[in-house]
């Protein structure tokens, strides 16, 4: 905090400081305020908390030792900012559930509300998000990389422009390896081609895209009260789905319980086959009671890996592995 302020003096802009609040060096605070407004519900019992919060900051006493006049000034700037968004409570509340700032919530409803189609419910089920024709996946792309804190808007040699990235994550879920996706997006799968994909999948889609699909889906229109309640798992389940590369709700589960991407879906088909109550937990049990000859069966693609040899390495990255 102090490092900003100190280059805002050096630059003057010291004196436009209620409007520096709006810089992106300063999104984590305005989210900060945002939660500790949506969790007092009330502007001025958040402006004592404030003062209180910043006062018992080592950062805030410094300045305030250093440069009493600069610190009133950012007290001064952080009021005012506050009793902004507060006369949108709705956004705050938003914002809070989200974890956007205030202002990419409003930036997200006014990209939602411009799409051409309006988002239905079905629209958000991992079927038709992920699926091959009439998914609305780019669109929710193209309302991401609108958004500064996702993160999505630098480099587009590394495949991050939204219809590309859209279709990797369709690729990435539909369960393609790093190699497939290298071949098809990035033209070869040399060494520098797979180092994008891996910079795509796991810098971009599994952080921005999960937190942002996630985030829009709670600020796009959808009546949660009316939702099903297997509406609302496979809601739920729809980010993980993108973070761990894969497409049901059984192989979400096994990727949970450090199955590798490659047998997950096998293994998820035969755990919903034989197991009822599927959970975490149950799942766990159910790949700790798998014989060698279960996993030989999800296992007779590999040319590399035995069934007794993936047992072994899921037992590894589990921590179920005798000492």
């Amino acid at each position: 905090m102090i490092t900003i302020l100190k280059s805002l003096e050096d630059s003057k802009k010291l004196n436009d400081l209620e409007s520096m609040m709006y810089a992106p060096q300063w999104e984590d605070f305005r989210c900060y305020i945002a939660h500790l407004l949506n969790e007092k519900k009330e502007l001025q019992a958040t402006l004592n908390e404030m003062d209180r919060m910043l006062s018992n900051t080592f950062g805030y006493s410094e300045l305030k030792n250093i440069n009493p006049r600069l610190s009133e000034q950012l007290l001064d700037a952080t009021k005012k900012y506050t009793e902004s968004i507060a006369k949108n409570m709705g956004n705050v509340a938003r914002a809070d559930m989200t974890g956007f700032s205030v202002e990419s919530v409003k930036k997200a409803m006014l990209e939602i509300d411009q799409l051409e189609y309006k988002l239905t419910t079905s629209d958000w089920m991992p079927d038709s998000l992920f699926g091959p024709s009439k998914s609305k996946l780019h669109d929710l792309f193209s309302v991401m990389f609108k958004i500064e804190q996702l993160d999505f808007s630098h480099d587009d040699q590394q495949g991050r422009k939204k219809t590309r990235m859209a279709d990797i994550a369709q690729a990435w879920i539909e369960g393609k390896t790093i190699q497939d996706i290298a071949v098809s997006f990035f033209d070869g799968s040399g060494s520098n081609e797979i180092s994008k994909v891996y910079k795509t999948i796991y810098g971009k889609l599994t952080n921005g895209g999960t937190w942002g699909l996630s985030a829009l889906s709670r600020i796009s229109g959808i009546d949660f009260e009316t939702l099903s309640d297997e509406q609302k798992r496979q809601l739920n389940l729809m980010p993980a789905m993108l973070y761990h590369g894969v497409k049901t709700e059984e192989s979400v589960l096994m990727r949970m319980n450090s199955v590798p991407r490659s047998f997950a879906e096998k293994l998820g088909n035969k755990f919903k086959e034989n197991v009822e109550n599927r959970n975490v937990a149950t799942a766990r049990k159910y790949l700790k009671d798998l014989k060698d000859s279960d996993w030989d069966s999800v296992t007779s693609h590999s040319q590399y890996l035995s069934g007794r040899d993936c047992k072994k390495v899921w037992e590894i990255l589990s921590g179920e592995a005798e000492g």
